[in-house]
């Protein structure tokens, strides 16, 4: 079950929780799966595994914040693991208010998101597909930039 998600010709593979033999089919949860988001646009100020984490939970439930080779928190970019209901459309950014200052945009992008749908945000169709009732001059609210 590690080092997910998988994917099968651009299809998600969800992959359900351990079981303990004896639960319920019904009770299993199909519906959440871990990715890895990049957090481009972070503050120097903001390199705090609880400022991360905090950042993080806006997006989805927090795995792990990846400290990345030097240990600091500090690069390009800052990856944090989360679970993330397939369901919900994507987050393209996370806005952070800041004391005294203006807010921050922190951009993010997804690693290994498969079949994406670029009108809805939503993992397990494409926006050809999308049943979102839309014309078809609408511009697409998602891109291939979300995905890293």
């Amino acid at each position: 079950m590690s080092e997910g998600p998988w994917s099968f010709f651009q299809d998600l593979i969800v992959i359900m929780q351990e079981t303990k033999g004896m639960d319920e089919p019904r009770s299993l949860n199909f519906n959440e799966v871990s990715f890895w988001v990049q957090c481009h646009n972070v503050p120097l100020s903001f390199s705090n595994k609880n400022i991360l984490e905090n950042i993080g939970a806006h997006i989805g439930l927090v795995e792990e914040v990846d400290q990345g080779e030097s240990g600091s928190y500090l690069g390009s970019h800052i990856r944090i693991q989360v679970r993330l209901d397939i369901r919900k459309p994507l987050n393209k950014f996370v806005c952070v208010g800041v004391e005294d200052e203006e807010d921050v945009f922190i951009l993010l992008t997804y690693e290994r998101i498969p079949n994406l749908c670029y009108r809805c945000g939503v993992i397990g169709h494409s926006f050809r597909t999308c049943g979102e009732a839309s014309e078809k001059n609408d511009k697409l609210k998602y891109g291939i930039w979300m995905k890293s």
